[in-house]
């Protein structure tokens, strides 16, 4: 993949953490009595537009060995996961009292760990991290693309494709499924399928993006009218995979076909998108603890708030960078060093 696409990739992740965060930022200082109005929901389709370059990016990764897949996508996901997941349960034991709505058990923590979804309390499917459920999905995506995996990309593909729509069928078809399967089972699993066309598509006649271009601000009007007209997140009119999931796709076709000019801007977004995943794991935890601070200093006013906002966002990309430096970047060079052939070590990272 061109440094080229790569960098658009990057700004879409950097993008759909940045909409995830806003995301939480409105739900929870409302939550603590900050803000008041509606409650925004347009932003958690920053998951959805990460589930499209999910589906990307592990389609362009495809021409990899099982073993090498698999060992990629574990050092990406894990690692930071299970420093964040511990890192909570550390919080849990000593100060129980900053967590609202966890409940720390060992059942609990091995599951998160192990990417199991199970029911909390109050019946949602949510693992320790909160987040962590969108995470529960792409690591079922892995598996199955790794079991899927041949020398044929589009043969893959095909095979991923058909057990995914298999999934939702049954998921639209039968009632009274267990909580598990009824997770493993739901619409949004399509997005990673519109990934995989798209990329199957761009590897076929790349030039072809470069006319489909509109697409992106379609996908941005799109989800900008729903959350004009106020739409619910949990029970829009249309089922997630269509009020996101296309919106999203359309966003992820429009900007591969967009050329980004070098320059400062562009290489800001690129690092964010390297953060991305850190920003994404870490972000609502760095929210509450402003929310508490403001609440305790009685700080409601609008310009304040917003200021705050900024800073939470300014403080969770920087931390998050340094986990990216510390923690994501050093084992994926050290993959590269021990696997990749010298003529190409210094080859641009695409996954």
């Amino acid at each position: 993949m061109t440094a080229e696409r790569l960098n658009t990739l990057q700004l879409l992740r950097a993008v759909a953490a940045t909409l995830v965060f806003v995301f939480h930022l409105s739900d929870i200082f409302r939550t603590h009595g900050l803000v008041e109005g509606a409650r925004g929901t347009v932003g958690a389709a920053g998951v959805d537009i990460f589930f499209v370059v999910s589906g990307f990016i592990i389609t362009w990764t495809a021409g990899q060995g099982r073993g090498r897949f698999v060992l990629k996508r574990l050092a990406r996901i894990v690692p930071l996961y299970w420093l964040v997941t511990l890192g909570v349960c550390a919080i849990g034991m000593l100060a129980p009292h900053l967590l609202t709505g966890t409940t720390i058990t060992p059942e609990a923590v091995v599951k998160s760990l192990l990417f199991i979804p199970f029911a909390r309390e109050t019946g949602s499917m949510l693992p320790i991290v909160a987040v962590g459920w969108s995470l529960n999905y792409e690591m079922m995506f892995y598996a199955l693309f790794a079991l899927c995996l041949g020398a044929d990309r589009c043969r893959t593909v095909l095979r991923v494709s058909a057990v995914l729509l298999l999934l939702v069928i049954l998921g639209r078809s039968l009632d009274g499924l267990p909580p598990v399967a009824a997770f493993y089972t739901r619409g949004i699993l399509l997005e990673f399928l519109a990934g995989m066309l798209i990329c199957l598509a761009w590897r076929r006649d790349p030039a072809l993006f470069r006319k489909l271009w509109p697409l992106l601000p379609l996908g941005i009007a799109a989800l900008a009218a729903q959350e004009v007209y106020a739409l619910p997140l949990y029970a829009p009119p249309l089922p997630r995979e269509m009020a996101y999931g296309v919106p999203a796709a359309c966003i992820v076709t429009g900007a591969l076909g967009i050329r980004l000019p070098e320059g400062p801007w562009c290489r800001l977004a690129t690092q964010v998108g390297d953060a991305s995943y850190g920003i994404y794991l870490i972000h609502s935890y760095l929210l509450h603890l402003s929310a508490r601070l403001l609440a305790a200093a009685g700080v409601t006013a609008p310009p304040w708030i917003i200021l705050a906002g900024l800073v939470t966002y300014l403080a969770t990309v920087m931390i998050a960078r340094l986990l990216y430096r510390v923690v994501e970047r050093p084992i994926a060079q050290g993959l590269d060093r021990r696997r990749a052939p010298p003529a190409i070590s210094g080859q641009s990272r695409t996954s």
